[in-house]
């Protein structure tokens, strides 16, 4: 940025240079930082046209001194007084509509020259120490940013109705996209995204500079993640257009350059400069891809243990079914279980049917899960037993009766190939036995009376999810008894090694290890069409497979 004072200033910092030369380095911590940092401290009580040029030239001067300065003195001087009192303390007045500039181009030329001066030091000491000593800029100025505009999926960029309380000075776009760009294109997305509370909001600004980038790859609207066909239908290489499909499952084109789309991208970098001290889980509400192969709600999402592909079960009626699905289970030799009153297990790479059955003629088949290589479990909701099948056969092998008192069956879960069966009756019961033999272990009364799902835990512990009631963890040995209590009714959860992942009401995720929880996070309500209703976590992606009440899935991160 030039300025009609730069050829006359430039003489009066040749002469300042020429002084700081004579007297040392010393002159500059003793006379010029000093002065600059009085003239920001006059800037924040009382703005008046001489002082807003004073602040331009403030900042020449702070760039010469650091210029006379060896790495070690700059660095000394760099933290406490370069940007805490004078680049974070003008960018404040800049983003503050509550500061009274002359003119709103006056606001915009001293936050261009703040920008500028931080691009010069940032590029002095180099990457590391910009994010350990210099962050608070970036920080205050994404945020306010954030508060400014948002994009919509297409990457359409739009004004953001301010709520009242924000107190944001309105900045032009040209100006937030060019301090972007600036620095995107100097350091990267990957470094950038680490001072981005919100990596999302850098999506729109930098997919530009990744569709232009020559490690990047180009992809046009037909052949873009987001508009992946998904539904019942798997493709077949025979299709002419298979090809052409398939060469863009996950962002990547077979044909195109060798780097990735800009939405993965800034995935990437959000978990890659993840900011120091923070967990490395994350989930920074980008929307990576959407599913729209239901419509209706999504009531359950299982995952291959590859993570390369994922079963859902719809209140809608999909393929082989005629009702809607109440369970889907993934089976250990590559088949999957599913059920709409009458129990279906199915080979889905070749779409056929193996086995069909009924409960004793009923269609009231309402759970499923699996035990061992060669057998499910499977539980109704006008019985108080627990059915095995032997998928090689295709017909029951045992029933279980785990309670002579009224009640029916509502959820169970199965541990260590049938080892440990927990199993939730609608009178409150909670039984705990062994599906090889049937022997019961262990049995609680006065619990849960609308269980919706139940989960194990640990090899001790399981969870109980109500309706009404809120989460609750119980231990299973020596006998059933209630550890904890969750913060809240658990509307989804999904159990992967040590983690649970849990959805709650108003959009909320969690994420538990043991006891703690190490990521809380609220969806953003603008992140998917209905309310989220089951959710599918996918450890080694560190991402989230969400379904709603509308019948889409979304892969978030």
């Amino acid at each position: 940025m030039s300025l009609l004072g730069d050829e006359c200033g430039a003489r009066v910092e040749a002469c300042l240079t020429e002084i700081a030369a004579t007297y040392s380095v010393t002159f500059i911590t003793v006379q010029y930082l000093p002065f600059c940092v009085d003239l920001v401290e006059q800037a924040t009580r009382r703005l008046t046209p001489p002082i807003e040029a004073g602040l331009l030239a403030a900042f020449r001067i702070v760039r010469l001194s650091a210029k006379s300065m060896t790495d070690h003195q700059l660095m000394n001087y760099l933290e406490d007084y370069i940007v805490d009192k004078i680049i974070v303390r003008v960018l404040e007045l800049v983003l503050n509509a509550n500061s009274s500039f002359s003119e709103e181009r006056s606001r915009v030329i001293v936050g261009a020259a703040a920008v500028s001066l931080l691009y010069n030091i940032s590029m002095r000491i180099g990457l590391e120490n910009t994010r350990m000593y210099a962050r608070k800029p970036f920080e205050l100025m994404f945020e306010a940013f954030g508060k400014l505009y948002e994009a919509d999926e297409q990457l359409r960029i739009s004004s953001k109705k301010l709520s009242p309380n924000d107190t944001v000075a309105s900045i032009p776009l040209w100006f937030v996209s060019s301090v972007i760009d600036r620095f995107a294109s100097s350091w990267g997305v990957p470094l950038l995204s680490s001072f981005c509370a919100d990596p999302a909001f850098l999506v729109p600004f930098v997919s530009s500079q990744v569709a232009n980038s020559p490690t990047s790859l180009r992809i046009t609207p037909l052949h873009q993640l987001n508009s992946f066909p998904s539904g019942n239908r798997l493709l077949s290489l025979s299709s002419p257009s298979s090809h052409s499909n398939l060469a863009t499952i996950g962002g990547v084109g077979l044909c195109e350059s060798t780097s990735l789309s800009a939405l993965w991208c800034a995935r990437i970098s959000a978990a890659v400069c993840a900011a120091e001290g923070k967990s490395s889980l994350r989930f920074d509400h980008l929307t990576l891809c959407t599913f729209n192969g239901h419509s209706s709600s999504v009531r359950r999402i299982a995952s291959l243990s590859n993570e390369n592909s994922f079963i859902s079960a719809s209140s809608d009626k999909t393929v082989k079914h005629q009702r809607p699905i109440l369970d889907v289970t993934l089976l250990a030799n590559n088949l999957i279980a599913s059920t709409d009153g009458n129990l279906h297990v199915w080979d889905p790479f070749r779409g056929a049917i193996i086995t069909q059955l009924d409960w004793d003629g009923d269609a009231t088949i309402c759970g499923l899960s699996h035990v061992d290589r060669h057998s499910m479990a499977a539980i109704s909701s006008l019985h108080s037993t627990v059915r095995l099948l032997d998928t090689r056969t295709g017909g029951w092998t045992s029933e279980l009766k785990v309670s002579n008192l009224p009640g029916l069956t509502r959820a169970f879960s199965v541990r260590e190939s049938g080892r440990k069966m927990v199993v939730a009756l609608s009178n409150g019961t909670i039984v705990l036995l062994d599906a090889r033999t049937g022997r019961l272990a262990s049995l609680s009364h006065g619990n849960s009376t609308h269980t919706t799902a139940v989960r194990w835990l640990s090899a001790t512990e399981f969870l109980v999810c109500d309706a009404d009631e809120v989460g609750n963890v119980f231990v299973a040995s020596p006998r059933i008894s209630s550890a904890r209590k969750l913060a809240d009714v658990v509307v989804s959860a999904f159990v992967s090694d040590d983690k649970l992942a849990t959805l709650q009401g108003s959009n909320v995720i969690r994420v538990y290890s043991g006891a703690e929880v190490v990521l809380e996070a609220k969806m953003k309500s603008d992140s998917q069409s209905g309310s989220p209703v089951s959710i599918c976590y996918l450890p080694l992606n560190n991402a989230y497979l969400i379904g709603s009440n509308q019948g889409s899935i979304r892969l978030m991160c």
